[in-house]
């Protein structure tokens, strides 16, 4: 599975824990309190990210970021920003014909942007097409899960008008596809505006969800911890995080 990492506060020594969270591109995975088959080893499938400063910006790429002769400007962008999500990409041995830039993350609709670690099992994309508004469908250029589940999100919210009523919807939605259809979906998920940012590490099944972590020292959260300090977070937590008084709610 894929890498994810968000750091909601300005770190002292943000450029390292960033150039640390990119070495999981090729390293061994580390997932202490938990050992689970949905995290991979080496991520080299693309990458991306969300950072915040006077507004939200976004870059990403197909290539591994050591590969990509952009990386050493948008890294001096990224290590500046008071907000930043990550995401490093690992496909399944049998998708690599699937790498390309449509299918890298993160996914985005106007100002609203979603990187998803996990997996929709079995995954047919015309089985959601009565889940996702017609105005959406004409936005999906990829072929994966996680632009299908992000569709889906938007299409309740255009409903409810709300991201965090929304999100409790989708999460129930994807429920509804398990307990009817026997689709699992694992959904480590960031959903992000200028408003509110929602992280999830959630499964619609008794399985584990992939690896996330919290160190609610630094206020950070990552598929991986880059910290000395952090804990794992328990299955279907989500976190909501106000972007404007920087408050941090678990529900």
């Amino acid at each position: 599975m894929c890498r994810i990492i968000v750091v909601l506060q300005n770190q002292i020594n943000q450029e390292y824990i960033i150039n640390y969270f990119l070495q999981q591109s090729h390293q061994k995975k580390n997932t202490p309190e938990t050992n689970n088959d949905r995290d991979f080893d080496y991520h080299k499938d693309g990458y991306g990210f969300i950072f915040y400063n006077n507004n939200i910006s976004f870059y990403k790429s197909s290539l591994m970021y050591k590969d990509d002769i952009n990386f050493k400007f948008i890294k001096d962008k990224i290590i500046k920003s008071n907000i930043i999500i990550g995401h490093i990409r690992a496909t399944k041995y049998h998708f690599k014909d699937d790498i390309c830039y449509n299918n890298t993350h993160p996914f985005w609709y106007k100002n609203n942007f979603w990187i998803h670690n996990g997996s929709v099992s079995p995954f047919n994309s015309h089985f959601y097409n009565n889940y996702i508004d017609n105005k959406y469908k004409l936005h999906i250029k990829g072929k994966t899960d996680s632009e299908v589940l992000f569709y889906i999100y938007m299409t309740i919210f255009d409903k409810l008008n709300d991201e965090e009523n929304s999100w409790l919807e989708f999460i129930q939605l994807l429920d509804i596809f398990y307990n009817k259809h026997k689709i699992i979906i694992s959904a480590n998920i960031v959903f992000s505006n200028d408003k509110i940012i929602i992280i999830s590490r959630y499964i619609n099944n008794n399985e584990e969800p992939p690896s996330l972590y919290i160190d609610t020292n630094t206020k950070i959260i990552s598929s991986e911890p880059v910290t000395d300090t952090y804990e794992l977070i328990p299955k279907n937590i989500t976190i909501i995080y106000n972007v404007k008084d920087t408050t941090i709610r678990y529900i």
